[in-house]
């Protein structure tokens, strides 16, 4: 059974989580230098950033990671770098250092490579906040992906993957199961009912089946206290 925390309105969500987020990283920040907090895109995360980004916190010691990406230029509306630079990195928050997974002069093959080259330094993330699709897909871990059972294998090192699915449009960039596991503040965010009887679906599989059809299912079996923060 997940940790389910309900709000009237897509509003008291986004505050609440982004209240959550705020003391959070407050937490890290009292015995660290630096936090990461890792992101996701889509619809559901913009009253979410824009809450968050009006919060007080030490911006210039926070760097800001995208969960997964897109291989699309910056400047594309599906890019979700594009997202977080023009909802989340203003007001209080444009202080914050943020790290793409594009580069614009790096094909897919090379760019695994060169991104956990360069994490070294933010990775794992202190504060990561998912969401999830009606697929069940969380991040870019997408079902039938092709690197799906190395990105959702605990064991595995890396932070950064690449790999391409069926039902995503573009190459994807992911953070793997277990970078993302690494975060001493873990969330979900999801809204509607559909999306929830998706993530009671997914969590009422057994491992096998959920890595194969609902990676979402995973995460709740590596760590059953996930919150799951949630509006109609």
């Amino acid at each position: 059974m997940v940790s389910l925390i309900t709000f009237e309105t897509r509003e008291e969500l986004a505050n609440q989580l982004a209240i959550d987020v705020q003391r959070a990283l407050n937490d890290m920040l009292n015995t660290a230098d630096r936090a990461t907090l890792a992101v996701s895109g889509g619809r559901s995360p913009r009253m979410f950033f824009d809450s968050l980004s009006k919060k007080q916190l030490p911006w210039e010691r926070v760097t800001i990671s995208p969960a997964d990406e897109r291989f699309v230029p910056e400047d594309n509306d599906r890019s979700n770098a594009k997202l977080i630079r023009e909802r989340l990195i203003k007001e209080e928050a444009k202080l914050a250092r943020f790290e793409s997974f594009y580069r614009p002069d790096v094909n897919l093959e090379e760019l695994e490579v060169v991104l956990n080259s360069e994490a070294l330094h933010y990775l794992p993330p202190a504060v990561c906040i998912l969401g999830m699709g009606l697929d069940g897909h969380t991040a870019s871990l997408f079902p039938e992906g092709d690197r799906l059972n190395f990105a959702l294998d605990k064991k595995t090192e890396t932070n950064i993957l690449t790999l391409r699915a069926p039902g995503a449009l573009e190459p994807r960039i992911t953070l793997t199961l277990s970078a993302i596991l690494k975060a001493s503040f873990l969330a979900l965010h999801i809204e509607g009912h559909e999306k929830l009887n998706v993530l009671k679906k997914a969590t009422e599989m057994n491992d096998s089946n959920s890595s194969e059809q609902m990676p979402i299912g995973c995460f709740f079996s590596a760590r059953p206290s996930i919150p799951v923060y949630w509006a109609p």
